[in-house]
């Protein structure tokens, strides 16, 4: 399946773990937090964004090792009002850690305005917390099981 950008750029949430396993996100995104990419119209945009983050860290990755979540893609825009989409993933090398100068997400979305492109964000946060894809249901109290 093949997952094709609707804006001309992208921003990268990548997240890569630190010293003490915790998730650290990179930035050179402008207003946002994450990695920008010039998107290419019709070419696959995971292939864009495995070269994007092998040409940020100077490095080349190992199959799977740029490891995005294929249904996100959350919508931004930036000051100027250019739409952008924001993807989420995981680089997943031994070899790295993150810099400890790189924002957690929970610091990264304190520190944003409370608009759009927040909630877009926290849709991130969900994914990275692993409930962004999972079915949840509601059932009465007087229907649960008591031990």
């Amino acid at each position: 399946m093949h997952i094709y950008c609707e804006t001309e750029r992208a921003i990268i949430l990548i997240g890569l773990k630190d010293v003490n396993g915790v998730f650290r996100f990179p930035t050179d995104a402008e207003g946002l937090h994450g990695i920008m990419l010039s998107t290419k119209a019709r070419t696959p945009i995971v292939a864009q964004i495995v070269g994007r983050v092998e040409s940020y860290f100077a490095k080349t990755f190992a199959g799977g090792a740029v490891d995005i979540t294929p249904d996100f893609a959350g919508k931004c825009t930036l000051s100027s009002g250019e739409s952008v989409t924001l993807y989420a993933g995981v680089l997943r090398d031994d070899s790295l850690k993150a810099d400890e100068s790189w924002q957690t997400l929970p610091a990264v979305l304190r520190n944003m305005p409370k608009d759009k492109n927040r909630v877009a964000y926290l849709l991130a946060l969900q994914v990275f917390a692993g409930t962004g894809q999972e079915s949840v249901k509601a059932v009465a109290s007087e229907n649960l099981l008591i031990n």
